[in-house]
C-alpha cells in the first residue's frame, strides 16, 4: 500500500504529455567530417568517428542512412589494413541492412563481392 502511494504521487506529478526532444545532429556531424577525414587518408581518425556512429544508441536510429554507410566505410578501412575478417564484418552487416533496398546499389554490389 505504501509503495502504490508513493507510485501514484510520482506518476500524478509526471507531465501529461512527453514532448519528443528535436533529433540530435551528432551523426550528421560525426558522418561529415568522418569521410572528410577519409577522404583525406587518415583513416585511424576516419575509423573513430565512424565508430562512434554505428557503436551510438539513439543517433544511429535517428540518422539511420548515416549509421548503414558508415559500415561500408568502415569495411575499407579495414580492407585496406589487410583485415579482411573484420572488413568482411562490417560488409556483411551493410548488406545485411541495405541488400533489399534501392540506394547505393553500387556499394552493395562492392560489398557482396568481398565477402
Amino acid at each position: 500500500a505504501l509503495a502504490l502511494d508513493g507510485l501514484e504521487r510520482a506518476a500524478a506529478m509526471l507531465p501529461a504529455h512527453i514532448a519528443p526532444r528535436p533529433p540530435t545532429h551528432h551523426a550528421a556531424i560525426w558522418y561529415s567530417y568522418a569521410t572528410a577525414l577519409l577522404e583525406a587518408g587518415r583513416d585511424e581518425e576516419a575509423e573513430t568517428w565512424f565508430r562512434r556512429i554505428t557503436e551510438s544508441n539513439s543517433e544511429r536510429i535517428l540518422w539511420p542512412l548515416r549509421y548503414v554507410r558508415s559500415l561500408s566505410f568502415l569495411g575499407k578501412i579495414h580492407e585496406r589494413r589487410g583485415e579482411m575478417d573484420e572488413a568482411r564484418k562490417y560488409y556483411r552487416h551493410f548488406v545485411d541492412l541495405w541488400k533489399d533496398g534501392e540506394l547505393d546499389r553500387d556499394r552493395v554490389a562492392e560489398a557482396e563481392t568481398k565477402l
